[in-house]
């Protein structure tokens, strides 16, 4: 199993701009993105899928635009079809 985990702290995401890390998501993801009020949100979500997507491809040699595909589980939660359930949470503190 292999674990990736990214620390994104606040000062880091006010230096991000939203709309050119946008351009690198799939459409499921800025659909879902456009309708977060923070911004902070739609970046930690936008990073999510750019963290899966640069292992797949390093990894794994997929093509990232053609070979992954994301499905949503009964909670809305995105995970990859045909792997293993990947999982985020939120530092508080």
């Amino acid at each position: 199993m292999k674990i990736l985990a990214i620390k994104i702290e606040d000062k880091v995401i006010n230096n991000i701009n939203k709309e050119e890390i946008l351009n690198w998501i799939s459409k499921e993801r800025l659909i879902k993105i456009k309708k977060y009020l923070q911004k902070s949100d739609a970046i930690k979500s936008a990073i999510g899928e750019l963290l899966i997507k640069f292992y797949l491809y390093k990894y794994k040699g997929m093509d990232i635009n053609k070979d992954i595909e994301f499905a949503y589980n009964t909670y809305g939660k995105p995970y990859l079809k045909d792997y293993p359930i990947m999982s985020h949470t939120q530092e508080n503190g």
